[in-house]
């Protein structure tokens, strides 16, 4: 049975076995948890089973779909005016079709997410930089800026929760992205950290929370309580 804002609402629906936290590695579930703790997400355009009914008419010039479930950006469009920014491709209505019937016939439970494309912070469509927020409970391990979550073209620093970067001798912590130089902080850093506090301590375990600096202030992207499936951490 589907989660359901309303079902949210009642704590004892959250803790029903000891693996309640598996609910929300579904990304629409992670929405609903979002709007419960009134942390911003992206507009949700459409959200449905079959993608051969996405009304892509009615859809803005820009737009990202997203399975509920996967890891590695598969799955992902992000489009902007007809131009799949992740491919670099031109793209059209019938090949995004083809392309997501052909990820769920490999994950038949997928539904997929049709969201808002938004602005960067300098007010652009572009691909977004992912600051990943390491959380064990709410205290902040460490925060990962990629410029591209794409692991052949992304790059990545590890930040403490001052904006101090993470030394990389003896070894580095995260091996999933080469290294990155060091960037300023995004503009609403506290922002962003109080949103990953507050999922952080009702999620009362480790997990990355994914975010974005957009034009009007940070807004979470997703979670995953299993980055990579546990790989490219160090000792």
């Amino acid at each position: 049975m589907p989660l359901t804002l309303e079902k949210l609402q009642q704590k004892k629906i959250w803790f029903c076995c000891p693996y309640w936290r598996r609910k929300f590695s579904n990304k629409y579930n992670t929405r609903l948890l979002a709007q419960l703790l009134k942390v911003p997400m992206a507009k949700l355009y459409w959200y449905g089973q079959y993608p051969i009914k996405i009304p892509f008419d009615n859809l803005p010039s820009h737009y990202i779909i997203r399975p509920t479930s996967g890891a590695s950006s598969q799955g992902v469009f992000v489009v902007s005016n007809g131009y799949d920014l992740k491919s670099g491709q031109q793209i059209t209505h019938k090949k995004i079709i083809k392309s997501l019937q052909k990820y769920q016939s490999k994950h038949p439970y997928t539904y997929f997410l049709v969201e808002e494309f938004v602005k960067n912070e300098r007010g652009l469509y572009q691909m977004p930089v992912d600051y990943k927020i390491h959380m064990f409970a709410d205290r902040v391990g460490c925060i990962q800026r990629v410029s591209e979550s794409d692991h052949r073209k992304g790059r990545h620093k590890l930040y403490d929760s001052n904006w101090v970067p993470l030394p990389t001798h003896p070894e580095r912590y995260l091996e999933c992205y080469p290294e990155d130089r060091i960037y300023p902080p995004p503009n609403n850093l506290s922002k962003m950290l109080e949103y990953a506090r507050k999922i952080g301590k009702v999620y009362d375990h480790y997990v990355r929370l994914d975010f974005f600096q957009t034009s009007n202030g940070p807004i979470l992207c997703e979670f995953t309580p299993t980055p990579c499936l546990g790989l490219h951490v160090t000792d």
